[in-house]
Formats: structure tokens, C-alpha cells, sequence
């Protein structure tokens, strides 16, 4: 077998000298001087390892060499799919695709004792743009204060993720809660002197010591100028099948009833604008499916879009203040046909609007609309194409999550 394997390599580099007549000699030499298993060459990409996870293509020496694991074969069989993934408190992660998970994992754990760990994460070239944090595994400390009405996601309160981009800038997000297969975006593009962007964990001891966690976040670092690179400032990015998907709050899938909230923080959703395509649609579930589809703010009893649509600043006494999301130029047709969107229609010009601030119990796209109706669809032509989040603290006596939207691209 090994003979076969020898003599089939052998063929496979002269086919090759035949096929590529050009510095036949300098091919020759590199094959002589790095030994006739070298021939064969592949790049370093995905792969999918036996374990179900992502990996990484490479030879099977490089793979060990640099501390992975070889989880199956990959490029037909002539490379390793290597898997990385650490486990230990503040491991710096220097290779694409590496893992990071809690000790023990699947297994859960607790919080006796502090935790508090942060992994710094090094581009391998400079031609990263971005880093990318896929939650395969999030389950952390609710989004609750132990002891108090208010529900939050701060350090003292409870469990705190915290992603900051090199340099500290202004993508840096803060989550805590139930969140798996989400996932962040923070930018890598800043001064070489803090040039590696960063994860914390901070697991609160003292107010849910017994809680299960666990957690497997893939990090992933993508280059500049790739159809999936996403624009600078973007916390979530959208891309693919045609322009279609659905987006959700952080936490809004918490399996536990007494914890279901939206969380605190600001960030910028963005979808890619898929070619072809001009404008995008939103709307949540049908609210008998899903009467918590567009809960962003709002007393208990409120059932309907309380202010729901408007274009004033919070400082000059717009209705959304504190809690809303933020669609630019949306409209009910995505046309900014102004005057349709206030009755009476005003007498001047000056008086029309858009809606671009959307919160409470329905997503209207007339100001305080969807009285006893279902939600409506909001469209929106503004390139790009992104959502603003904004949240605020809340108490626990209103149950909100936030928002689930699906959203569709549509021609020109």
C-alpha cells in the first residue's frame, strides 16, 4: 500500500511538470528540498470536523504544530480538518475558527468563586476587518438583578459577556442571558498599537452562584472586501438566501418565563443589500402566533402601538425615547410618500414626515395605529439597509422581548 500510495504521487507531479512546462526546474528543486509528500498544496479553508463543528484545512503537521486537533480528513482527503477550541481563563486566540467554552463542556457549570475572564484576539493578517463571535452555546446569568424589579445586564446584577473591538470603539456589546445561534460583529480596522480585538466573561458569584451556564462561541476572523465582510459599526450583518431571514432581540428565546426580557444596549443590525434588490420589508409574526413579536415598550395592559411611528428626536419630545428601534425612511409603501402617513394631510410641505422611530406593543407604520390589529409591514428604500437598536433598563412587571422580524428584499 505504501508502495502504491509513493508510486501514485510520483505520477501525479510528473502529469503535473508536463502540464505546467514553465520553471520546471525551480518546481522540482522545492519538491526535492521539501520532501515528495509536499506536493500536493491546498488553502486554508473551512472545513467541517467530526465532531460537528467548524475546523480549519491544513496539513496534519501544521495542524498539531500549533496546538489544534485533527478532527477528519478535508481537500480530498490530502489535508486535516484541524479544530481549535480553549477552555482555559484568558488563553489568547490566535488562529481562525478557535472556540472558546466553558471547562468541562457540554457539561455545565456554576459560579462559587469569581470569574472574571478576558481572551484578546489577534488578527492573523492585516487584511482582517472584522471579527465574528457565533454563539453555537450561550446560556449565561438572566437578564435580573436577584433582588430587584428591574431586569438589566450589569456586572453586579448578574452574568456580563462583553465584546469590545480593537482600540475600545463604538461597536462594543454587552450581553448576558440565553442566546444561542446568535451572533457579533466587532472591528478589527483600528491603530497597529491595540491592534486585537477582546471577550470578557464575568460570571456573578454572588447573586446566582447555583445557575447553569454554558457556553461554545466560535470566533472566526474575516478579511477586508468579501461579499460577507460587513460595514464598519455593524453589530449584527445579515447576508444571503435572496434577501430573506428573520432577526430577533438578544434573549428572545429564553426558555425560562420569568426571565424573558429584551436587553439593555445600543447596536446596528445591518443587511447585506442583495443584488437586484431596492428596498426591504418587515414585519414580526401574526400576533395571534406570537403575541410578543413587537414588545419594546409598554405597560401590561397596552395592547396596540402606543405612538408607534414617529420622526421626532427624543430631545424634542419625540414618543420613542428610550426604547425603539430606529428604521430610516420607512414607510407603508417604502415610496416616502410623506403625506400619506398623517391624516388630516398637512397643508405644507414642511409638515410631512416619515416614520424612522418604531416602538411599543405593534409595529404600525401609521403614528398610533394598529388599534385591535394585527402588526403591519414597514418598508424601507434608505441604503443600507440596517436597524437601529436602542434599550433601555425596564422593570420586570412588563413582560417585553423585544422584537422577531422577518424581513424580505424586493426589486427595483
Amino acid at each position: 500500500m505504501i508502495f502504491l500510495f509513493i508510486f501514485s504521487v510520483i505520477i501525479f507531479s510528473f502529469s503535473s511538470a508536463r502540464a505546467n512546462p514553465v520553471n520546471n526546474t525551480e518546481r522540482a528543486d522545492k519538491q526535492i528540498a521539501g520532501g515528495i509528500f509536499n506536493v500536493v498544496k491546498f488553502p486554508n479553508l473551512p472545513c467541517r470536523a467530526t465532531n460537528g463543528l467548524n475546523g480549519t484545512c491544513m496539513s496534519k503537521t501544521e495542524c498539531l504544530s500549533t496546538g489544534g486537533s485533527v478532527e477528519g480528513g478535508c481537500a480530498q482527503g490530502f489535508g486535516s480538518c484541524c479544530f481549535y477550541y480553549t477552555e482555559d481563563c484568558g488563553s489568547d486566540i490566535l488562529y481562525n475558527q478557535t472556540y472558546i467554552r466553558n471547562t468541562g463542556y457540554p457539561n455545565t457549570v456554576t459560579a462559587q468563586t469569581s470569574y472574571d475572564c478576558e481572551w484578546k484576539i489577534y488578527p492573523q493578517s492585516g487584511d482582517i476587518c472584522a471579527i465574528r463571535f457565533d454563539f453555537e452555546t450561550f446560556t449565561f446569568g438572566p437578564p435580573k438583578h436577584k433582588e430587584s424589579d428591574t431586569f438589566s445586564c450589569e456586572a453586579g446584577s448578574t452574568d456580563v459577556v462583553k465584546f469590545e473591538t480593537a482600540g475600545n470603539q463604538w461597536n462594543y456589546l454587552r450581553l448576558c442571558g440565553y442566546n444561542p445561534g446568535h451572533h457579533v460583529y466587532i472591528d478589527m480596522n483600528t491603530p497597529e498599537e491595540n491592534g486585537y480585538g477582546k471577550i470578557n466573561i464575568h460570571l456573578d458569584y454572588s447573586h446566582w452562584a447555583d445557575f447553569s451556564r454554558t457556553w461554545n462561541i466560535m470566533v472566526s476572523q474575516i478579511e477586508c472586501g468579501k461579499p460577507f465582510t460587513p460595514p464598519a459599526g455593524c453589530g449584527q450583518y445579515f447576508y444571503g438566501n435572496n434577501g430573506v431571514g428573520v432577526i430577533m432581540a438578544f434573549n428572545y428565546e429564553q426558555p425560562v418565563t420569568d426571565y424573558i426580557a429584551k436587553l439593555l444596549g445600543i447596536h446596528t443590525i445591518c443587511i447585506r443589500r442583495e443584488a437586484g434588490m431596492c428596498k426591504i420589508s418587515y414585519t414580526p409574526p401574526d400576533y395571534d402566533d406570537d403575541n410578543y413579536g413587537f414588545t419594546v415598550n409598554g405597560s401590561p395592559s397596552l395592547t396596540r402601538g402606543r405612538k408607534s411611528c414617529t420622526n421626532k428626536e427624543p430631545a424634542t419630545g419625540g414618543e420613542c425615547t428610550d426604547d425603539f428601534l430606529y428604521i430610516a425612511g420607512a414607510t407603508s409603501t417604502g415610496d416616502e410618500d410623506y403625506g400619506q402617513l398623517i391624516s388630516p394631510v398637512p397643508s405644507t410641505p414642511s409638515q410631512y414626515h416619515t416614520c424612522d422611530r418604531f416602538c411599543g406593543k405593534r409595529l404600525c407604520n401609521l403614528h398610533n395605529a394598529c388599534i385591535d390589529q394585527n402588526h403591519n409591514v414597514v418598508i424601507s428604500k434608505r441604503f443600507p439597509f440596517e436597524i437601529r437598536v436602542v434599550f433601555s433598563d425596564h422593570s420586570t412587571s412588563n413582560v417585553l422581548k423585544g422584537y422577531k422580524l422577518n424581513y424580505w428584499q424586493s426589486k427595483c
